[in-house]
């Protein structure tokens, strides 16, 4: 299609309009949608979806060699999700591209990004089209500033987990992937966002090219990469004492993922200099550890979900003792974390420090129960209770999970 486009050099111009149009088509060709359905979509909801998209729906010169009948063919669709090339033909667009980009995430942000419109999955579709192509025009050789980068990552991150198909997950990653180096920080979240939703061995690849860089990542990166780790290891499902495993990732076993997994976790936490997001940060991966009775390099985690439940509790009682914003303003790196992990940071801020909070005295729970201190066990149960504001029963029912699944570990 590319041998196409160059036929048509005396049509470029006209061909290179079309840069919405194509966006809409490269985000279908990874989506769960039919280029026809969103087209028709875009006809009846005029008055609330971006207008980028309205204008991505019209009719354009371009159509003929992608559509029959309203549709992709199965030719366009695969080489729209196989190589960078028809994207690299409309590099010279990028400044275009990456200001639709930016309306489309303050579009998002002025409405907070609403799961329950459905014209959301919409924007979706059209806004990993838009970075496609943004990454394609990096591929092409153009010096894609770190703010356009930045803001396309950023979109896909929120888009990949609405409207990706899991088969696609690769395609989508290896299509961004030229945008890598411009935003390295967006890149190594948006890749373990991915892992958490699928974990293949192409994106175990990236994650290994992430963790040899990890040192030049912000801080507020490298603890979102840290909870991931924790994640992953949770959902391949590490115990002390199973002795057999039913399950595979990639080519690597059960058992010697999650326990990379874990070691990376650990490592990264002394990669973290910001306190706030490294209690955090450390508050997922202690607890863990601590339910599953592992150390982390070495270090007991009980001992240390003493001092980050301390710490997290001065952090939780600063917060209460000043507003949202005031507070943020204090802590650059976990607004900047927040802003990455929510559409709304400051509503997020509360529940983002408690969660940790109860983390960490979930995991002191363990601790206590397993030495046979019961008593303080349920005390810390209860803790949580309270700080959280949930059910009585809740304590109670940990104790008897506890109970329960002891001799699993």
């Amino acid at each position: 299609m590319i041998k196409w486009f160059r036929k048509k050099e005396d049509e470029r111009e006209k061909l290179l309009k079309c840069w919405r149009r194509l966006a809409l088509m490269a985000g279908t060709a990874v989506s769960q949608y039919t280029f026809d359905s969103l087209v028709n979509y875009a006809k009846s909801v005029k008055g609330y979806v971006f207008r980028g998209f309205i204008e991505a729906a019209k009719r354009c010169d371009i159509d003929d060699q992608f559509l029959e009948s309203g549709e992709l063919t199965r030719r366009s669709l695969s080489s729209l999700a196989s190589s960078h090339d028809i994207y690299m033909a409309y590099a010279d667009k990028w400044m275009d591209i990456a200001q639709e980009l930016e309306e489309l995430k303050n579009k998002w942000l002025r409405e907070r990004y609403n799961y329950y419109l459905g014209y959301v999955n919409a924007e979706a579709v059209y806004a990993l089209g838009l970075a496609i192509l943004l990454a394609g025009a990096k591929a092409a050789g153009k010096e894609i500033d770190s703010k356009a980068a930045e803001t396309a990552l950023w979109l896909s991150k929120f888009s990949i987990g609405r409207v990706v198909e899991s088969w696609a997950i690769d395609t989508v990653i290896n299509l961004l992937h030229p945008l890598h180096d411009s935003h390295m920080s967006g890149w190594a979240y948006l890749v373990s966002n991915t892992a958490i939703i699928k974990t293949t061995d192409f994106i175990h690849e990236r994650l290994n090219e992430i963790y040899e860089n990890i040192h030049d990542l912000e801080d507020w990166a490298k603890a979102m990469i840290a909870i991931m780790y924790v994640k992953m290891a949770s959902k391949v499902g590490i115990s002390a004492n199973i002795e057999t495993h039913n399950y595979d990732i990639g080519t690597k076993t059960y058992d010697h993922n999650a326990e990379i997994y874990l070691n990376r976790a650990c490592s990264i936490l002394n990669e973290i200099r910001d306190n706030a997001l490294k209690l955090i940060a450390s508050a997922h991966v202690h607890s863990y550890l601590a339910v599953i009775e592992k150390n982390c390099l070495n270090t007991d985690p009980c001992g240390e979900l003493e001092l980050i439940s301390q710490g997290l509790e001065d952090l939780r009682m600063e917060y209460e003792g000043s507003d949202s914003k005031a507070f943020l303003d204090n802590h650059p790196g976990l607004m900047k974390y927040l802003e990455w992990h929510s559409i709304n940071p400051e509503t997020e801020l509360g529940d983002t420090i408690k969660d940790a909070w109860g983390l960490a005295l979930l995991g002191l729970g363990h601790c206590a129960w397993k030495r046979g201190r019961i008593e303080a066990a349920t005390d810390y149960y209860r803790r949580i209770v309270r700080g959280l504001d949930t059910s009585e029963d809740w304590a109670n029912n940990l104790l008897n999970l506890n109970q329960k699944t002891s001799k699993y570990l």
